[in-house]
């Protein structure tokens, strides 16, 4: 069955801003697409995987996590927020949360954070609450832990991670630096780096619109990376012994493209329709950061999915490009990188897996392929 998905379905902000979840995923034309194949001596891959799992209970699922032994997977548009996939056998182990502001339930289930204090928990982010949740897969009722955090003051915030027992760092759509640090009370701390300005002529919102990334974290929470929606430069935070940000250039350049229409109020600017995406997706291992590449314009259909994988380094490095056997428009890996797990929607719904030793094995500990642009 093959399922056709909206233009865009979107998860309302503050001051009305919008933000794509998924774009359409029928069939496409590749024209004046970036490919996101190696163009400058980054070796490349072809992986070959299997499918892990494909169900009648997935709706619209947007993104996946790996937590100990299981996949956690979001849905935006099943009967239940969240479903839980055993990483062995891909067989469902419950699907939970119900639809709702109430405790245990969600509005925008946005993004997954592994717990720092059990090998089975984990945090959710609900973009529209403004709220992180805490689950834990060794209770009868992960549910059950009830601990919430709810964010407070003006920005919206995109994907929190934590970095410490007692602090969470996120991106979101804010001017006071391009990360901000809150506390477990839901408070802003402090801040790290700056939020670029750019052309005094375009809307603030739409300068942060276009700065938009998903940001992952090492496992050891010392360093994180800043995997950007229409750009192509990966920023990484190394936050020990003392805070510092390096620029990693991608192998296939993207940059904002920004294009006038006419606000409420004034002029504004959006997405030019000659602007492309850039990273759909990231994950991280201990030794690599994996980017899912888009490079298709943003008017295509598909365009917010990806079939190739740029790999970094910490040291923000190029080390090689990984090409999937079909779209995906999320990725998740362990902490070793053994297995890439890819979140598909055509022809259906489902999770695949990919074997990453033959392809990653020989970067480790080995020379890399590119140099680093610290900026």
């Amino acid at each position: 069955m093959t399922r056709q998905l909206p233009r865009f379905l979107t998860v309302g902000l503050a001051g009305g801003i919008l933000i794509p979840l998924a774009a359409q995923c029928m069939g496409f034309a590749p024209t004046a697409r970036l490919s996101g194949s190696a163009e400058a001596g980054e070796t490349s891959h072809e992986l070959r995987g299997g499918t892990l799992t494909e169900s009648e209970l997935f709706g619209i699922p947007y993104d996946l996590a790996v937590v100990d032994r299981y996949l956690v997977v979001t849905d935006v548009a099943s009967d239940a927020t969240l479903h839980i996939i055993r990483r062995a056998d891909g067989r469902r182990m419950s699907s939970l949360g119900r639809r709702g502001r109430g405790p245990g339930e969600f509005v925008g289930a946005w993004s997954i954070d592994p717990s720092l204090e059990s090998d089975r928990a984990f945090w959710v982010f609900d973009l529209s609450l403004r709220r992180l949740t805490h689950l834990d897969l060794e209770l009868a009722d992960p549910l059950a832990d009830e601990r919430l955090i709810t964010f407070h003051g003006p920005a919206t915030l995109t994907g929190p991670v934590w970095i410490d027992s007692a602090t969470v760092a996120s991106l979101g759509f804010h001017t006071r630096g391009r990360l901000e640090l809150y506390g477990k009370d839901g408070k802003l701390e402090a801040t790290i780096g700056e939020f670029e300005d750019g052309d005094s002529d375009v809307a603030l919102y739409a300068r942060q619109y276009a700065s938009q990334a998903t940001l992952v974290a090492h496992p050891s929470r010392t360093m994180l990376a800043a995997v950007p929606r229409y750009a192509s430069d990966v920023e990484i935070f190394r936050l020990t012994p003392a805070i510092e940000t390096v620029i990693a250039p991608g192998p296939v350049h993207v940059s904002p493209d920004l294009g006038p229409t006419l606000e409420a109020g004034g002029t504004g600017f959006v997405m030019a329709k000659d602007g492309r995406f850039g990273y759909i997706d990231g994950s991280a291992s201990a030794d690599f950061i994996f980017a899912l590449f888009s490079g298709r314009r943003v008017e295509e259909d598909a365009a917010n999915f990806g079939q190739f994988v740029h790999v970094f380094d910490w040291q923000g490095r190029v080390r090689t490009i990984l090409e999937l056997e079909s779209d995906a428009i999320a990725i998740a890996t362990d902490v070793t990188a053994t297995t890439l797990y890819v979140l598909r929607h055509e022809p259906r719904p489902a999770i695949d897996a990919y074997r990453l030793g033959e392809a990653l094995g020989p970067l480790v500990n080995s020379p890399a392929t590119s140099v680093v642009d610290d900026r």
